[in-house]
């Protein structure tokens, strides 16, 4: 079987002129293959598919062991190097776009950082220049909004909350105050994916050898097991065009996939279909005879 997972496949594109032209094996997947529920995220989904119990879906350790190959000790969260913004009465968060982070830029951040904290019990590391993690010597009392779910929104909604919220906050408030003098594009850290790395559990399915994920990777490395049977297909260009509002990637992206939905199905393949949109789409070739099920376009805005 072939799980795709594919964030943003189903969200409608502003621009209705730019909508892709109609998706044949995508649209055909849809209308006759069976709808279940789903992940409602791309973590989610690999966390489900590699049979991660929730209580250990922690993303950071998981993500630092996929990028360094070391098991991670004590605690860890993800520390994304972040641009804070005023908007009238609001502070706004955005992520650092990759390509403007450095191996200098991160140096310099970390240096500020570990400093200053150094008697806290934290640690700012990082494992590229546009990949960095926060270890804690101590438990991590708090729970954090995704970076995905804050971007863009008012910090007061998004700040950390439980029993030590307000130390995490003053962390980030501190952060800021550091990082604002070095009179870079990064003006602020923010967490999320904290947790410890847990003993090896679940089952990885089939990776592609160029599989960059870190995610992906990381609980590939602390599986149990394997299953065979399964090949997963990560597709993040999608989501990433349309965070980045490149209609041409996004155009680009829909058609690679359409493109290997189509060679997949024309050589019988079992499939299953996740846009991380909390539904789901189960195929098997025997579907394609469901000739009273129409074919619709794939996207509200296409004519």
């Amino acid at each position: 079987m072939l799980h795709f997972i594919v964030p943003a496949l189903l969200d409608p594109w502003p621009d209705a002129s730019l909508a892709p032209s109609r998706l044949p094996a995508l649209e055909r997947l849809i209308a006759r293959g069976d709808c279940a529920p789903g992940a409602d995220g791309m973590d989610t989904a690999l966390f489900e598919r590699f049979g991660i119990p929730p209580a250990a879906r922690h993303g950071a350790p998981h993500c630092w062991l996929g990028l360094t190959g070391k098991r991670p000790d004590g605690w860890v969260l993800h520390a994304h190097p972040v641009h804070y913004r005023a908007d009238r009465d609001r502070l706004l968060l955005f992520p650092v776009e990759e390509e403007i982070l450095t191996g200098e830029m991160a140096a310099r951040c970390l240096d500020r950082f570990n400093d200053h904290f150094a008697g806290e019990g934290l640690e700012l590391r990082a494992a590229r220049p546009d990949q960095w993690f926060l270890f804690s010597n101590r438990p991590v009392e708090a729970t954090f909004t995704p970076l995905h779910e804050a971007q863009g929104r008012g910090l007061h909604d998004c700040m950390p909350q439980g029993e030590e919220a307000a130390w995490w906050r003053s962390v980030l408030n501190e952060t800021q105050m550091l990082f604002h003098s070095l009179e870079l594009a990064i003006n602020g850290l923010w967490f999320d994916g904290a947790g410890r790395l847990p003993e090896p559990t679940g089952r990885a399915p089939v990776l592609a050898r160029d599989e960059t994920d870190c995610l992906a990777l990381g609980l590939a490395h602390n599986a149990a097991g394997r299953d065979t049977d399964v090949e997963l297909v990560l597709c993040r260009d999608l989501e990433k065009a349309r965070q980045r509002a490149d209609a041409t990637a996004w155009l680009m992206a829909l058609e690679r996939l359409e493109a290997r939905v189509a060679e997949a199905m024309e050589a019988g393949t079992e499939l299953l279909l996740e846009p991380c949109n909390g539904t789901r789409w189960h195929w098997v070739p025997a579907m394609k005879r469901r000739f009273w099920r129409r074919a619709r376009p794939l996207h509200p805005t296409t004519a």
